[in-house]
């Protein structure tokens, strides 16, 4: 009967991995990269050089908004300032403080409403823009 854990220590060491089997090099694995897409060898020649926007009207919203709003504010806070503190009163800085206030909104809201709208691409002379000779027939000047 003391021959059973005797046993048991010999069935558990057949089933289990040899010790120097823990010791053995892992085998290789073909490796690959999770997100080739942030590879910039694999990437597309476009994105290569970083993104390309296509020229918009932003500047000239952006102008024209804060010239609108501009105005309008000088206007506005110079009558409001002209009502309250009288006929007489100098009321330039309101109407410079109103300016400024009115202008950067709506100079923003006019760059994100002039950004919406791309530009043209210009007409080349070659591309037919206009006669750049005269007819062989017309009379020249000396």
């Amino acid at each position: 009967m003391h021959l059973r854990p005797l046993y048991v220590l010999v069935a558990v060491l057949l089933y289990l991995p040899a010790p120097g089997m823990a010791q053995r090099s892992a085998p290789r694995f073909v490796t690959y990269s999770p997100m080739p897409a942030l590879d910039p060898r694999h990437s597309a020649p476009a994105f290569r050089d970083g993104p390309r926007y296509s020229p918009t009207h932003w500047k000239e919203g952006l102008a024209a908004g804060a010239l609108i709003g501009g105005l309008f504010g000088a206007y506005l806070s110079h009558g409001l300032c002209r009502d309250f503190e009288g006929r007489y009163a100098d009321c330039f800085a309101a109407a410079l403080g109103g300016a400024v206030v009115l202008a950067v909104p709506t100079g923003l809201i006019g760059a994100l409403i002039g950004g919406a709208f791309p530009k043209r691409p210009p007409q080349s002379a070659a591309a037919g823009s206009g006669p750049s000779e005269q007819p062989s027939g017309a009379l020249r000047s000396p």
